[in-house]
């Protein structure tokens, strides 16, 4: 429920209230997460007091929600933020989005205008911090650690919320990226990279790692030219065991990850009719994302029409994933739920419920997820 603009003082009464509050020595769990009978006093926008019996103060804007619920909100950890998709994530629940990086200015701007729109608080990186070539128009190419040096203090200065890494850096920028962040108070999110593995993204200090394929463990083999490369097992041959070492180092540092599970299981739905497509997803989206996205299911037609395995496969790597997060899960490794919305077949709001449910199947409690 997305709820209107507000008097100063403003009751939720008589929803069923849930809450994420654990015992006061430690962190919520089954035994210790709350449900009741409740009134929410908000000022300001702001929760003020909860409580079965609170005195109201005269003038206060009472809402009668008997029979509903009333849970703090979603926070989805990895969008492309779009303000055309508000409405989506406020009616999936989702209070908070955190931006992975895009056009620098119109995120800021947008950011600065939350308050103003009935849409989601906004967290970004602002831009995306990449090697050569450049991943987008928008995105900030570093060479060098120099290069870092230079134009991080521009970031740091607008303020952004923490910086976002692509695959293509090269090992000194990153390293100095993260050296340079953490002098700053920020956290430094991304994939592993081409020239900075697992492990060395580790011992650099990241913060935050993206996708599973993040962790696929590594081996090294030499080239024609001599030289020894760095390269991952496949999802094909990989078993979840393998993930072992990844897993313990991950926990070791205290970052946090986020494994966009539903990217991978998307590959395993049925492919819609363009007319079901547009009633589905895209009448939702904003117009210019239909060439995209119907792009991406003319391409899905073509792979699935040449290899005979695709959904057999699909299913088996999705297999492996959801036992993967089960150990990410049982070692303490922080967990932060994202949909990598609007990526095609990824949809703003639902696509973070989506996911979730994803964790519930993989054997995560529904409390904690």
């Amino acid at each position: 429920m997305t709820l209107p603009l507000l008097a100063e003082l403003t009751a939720l009464v008589g929803g069923t209230v849930l809450t994420m509050a654990g015992a006061p020595e430690g962190p919520a769990t089954t035994e210790t997460l709350t449900a009741t009978v409740a009134t929410v006093l908000i000022q300001d926008g702001l929760i003020l007091e909860i409580g079965p019996d609170l005195e109201l103060p005269p003038g206060t804007n009472e809402i009668d929600m008997t029979g509903r619920f009333v849970m703090p909100g979603l926070i989805d950890g990895f969008v492309q933020f779009d303000g055309d998709h508000d409405v989506l994530y406020t009616a999936a629940g989702i209070t908070t989005v955190r931006d992975m990086g895009g056009d620098r200015g119109r995120l800021l701007l947008q950011r600065s205008n939350r308050d103003r729109v009935p849409g989601p608080k906004l967290l970004t990186a602002g831009t995306v911090i990449g090697g050569t070539p450049a991943v987008s128009p928008e995105a900030a190419t570093f060479g060098t650690g120099l290069d870092a040096e230079r134009y991080l203090p521009i970031l740091f200065a607008e303020q952004v919320d923490f910086l976002s890494l692509y695959s293509n850096l090269g090992a000194e920028p990153w390293t100095r990226t993260i050296e340079l962040a953490h002098e700053n108070g920020l956290e430094v999110w991304g994939p592993v990279g081409s020239a900075l593995p697992f492990p060395d993204a580790v011992a650099a200090g990241q913060d935050g790692f993206l996708y599973m394929d993040s962790l696929l463990p590594i081996f090294e083999s030499e080239g024609e030219d001599g030289a020894v490369y760095t390269e991952q097992v496949g999802w094909e041959i990989v078993q979840v065991p393998a993930f072992k070492k990844h897993i313990k180092a991950l926990a070791e540092s205290g970052a946090a990850f986020t494994p966009m599970l539903r990217a991978t299981a998307q590959r395993t739905d049925p492919i819609l009719e363009p007319e079901a497509t547009v009633e589905r997803y895209l009448r939702f989206l904003a117009a210019h994302y239909a060439g995209w996205w119907m792009g991406e299911r003319d391409m899905r037609l073509r792979i699935a029409a040449n290899n005979e395995g695709f959904l057999a496969t699909g299913e088996r790597v999705v297999k492996k994933q959801l036992g993967v997060l089960k150990k990410l899960d049982e070692a303490g490794v922080p967990l932060v739920p994202g949909s990598g919305s609007p990526h095609p077949w990824l949809m703003p709001g639902v696509g973070l419920v989506e996911e979730l449910e994803l964790w519930q199947t993989a054997g995560l409690s529904p409390e904690c997820v």
